[in-house]
């Protein structure tokens, strides 16, 4: 059973950012859910070979460049996670200030350049590779990987904000996958640009996971709420085990991923992690978020990049 939140709702009086990261470690994310998830990201950690897989050094990195552009359930079904955030920065341009925030802009426009820096990262590698760029357009989802959108747009679909918190909470394995790579550094000129490339993602989704955190550890919610949130958390780090595992070539035994999925692994230490770093605003909107915004729209009026309806699937996801 885990216990309701009782933590001060977004509307209360401003707190320090280090009296919010005290509030968390403290017990505002409660430990059952951060057990939930611990096994698991420590799972996707596993799942980064150690050796060369099966298959072409080029296949992994092209499936990577795949996610970067499409966001397997992170971006919106139609546009992906890069043209929804340039389609959505488009369409509010004339009214920056004018209605419209300047710091959401910002927000967006920071996403928009972190994500396709991933994406360059990963691409050169590809190109350098394979002797000739990458067509973004050409590039392709795996069974596996489709199999993880679902679960995505599904709490998405369920939950609301709360929904994008915990997607962001889960991505890169809780930041594991990342964490991974850096360690292949001093294996050679490949590995050595591949932890490099690991170690520019991994600082964008700490992050990432850390909006997650706070967005859901400053919300007051119900034992009910809670339970929700980690079986959500289960479901959409269960599939990314098997996400990971055929993006590297099965790796790892099906004996492995299930041991893994009962938690039989040590697990990955989560809370307070990267909390250090928080911005301004992420902690403001963490704090402040209006009505309209735990729905996913802007209290002006501007649909937020991500927030249609995300009930079916972008075609290459069917």
């Amino acid at each position: 059973m885990i216990r309701a939140n009782d933590s001060a709702p977004r509307e209360a009086a401003p707190e320090s950012r280090e009296a919010a990261q005290d509030a968390l470690v403290a017990g505002l994310f409660p430990p059952e859910v951060l057990a939930t998830a611990s096994p698991l990201s420590a799972g996707s950690a596993d799942l980064l070979p150690a050796e060369r897989p099966a298959v072409s050094d080029s296949v992994p990195l092209r499936r990577q460049c795949f996610k970067e552009i499409w966001g397997s359930g992170v971006g919106e079904r139609e546009k992906g996670l890069l043209q929804a955030q340039a389609a959505f920065l488009n369409e509010v341009f004339p009214r920056i200030d004018r209605g419209i925030d300047r710091h959401l802009v910002l927000e967006v426009a920071d996403v928009l350049r972190s994500e396709f820096a991933h994406y360059c990262v990963f691409a050169d590698i590809h190109d350098s590779l394979e002797g000739e760029s990458l067509d973004p357009g050409q590039l392709a989802g795996w069974a596996a990987d489709n199999e993880l959108a679902r679960p995505r747009y599904e709490c998405r679909d369920r939950l609301g904000r709360r929904g994008d918190a915990v997607v962001r909470f889960t991505e890169g394995g809780c930041g594991s996958m990342y964490l991974a790579g850096m360690r292949l550094a001093g294996r050679g000129e490949l590995d050595d640009r591949i932890a490099r490339a690991c170690e520019e993602v991994y600082r964008d989704e700490v992050g990432h996971m850390r909006s997650g955190i706070v967005e859901l550890g400053l919300t007051a919610l119900s034992e009910a709420e809670w339970e929700e949130i980690a079986a959500a958390i289960r479901s959409i780090l269960l599939q990314r085990l098997h996400m990971r595992n055929e993006q590297f070539g099965f790796p790892v035994t099906d004996d492995r991923i299930r041991a893994i999925e009962a938690g039989e692994i040590e697990p990955m230490k989560l809370d307070g992690i990267g909390l250090q770093g928080l911005t301004n605003y992420q902690e403001r909107r963490a704090r402040h978020g209006t009505d309209h915004e735990r729905q996913g729209e802007d209290p002006h009026g501007a649909e937020r990049p991500g927030a249609r309806s995300r009930s079916a699937l972008h075609p290459r996801h069917q």
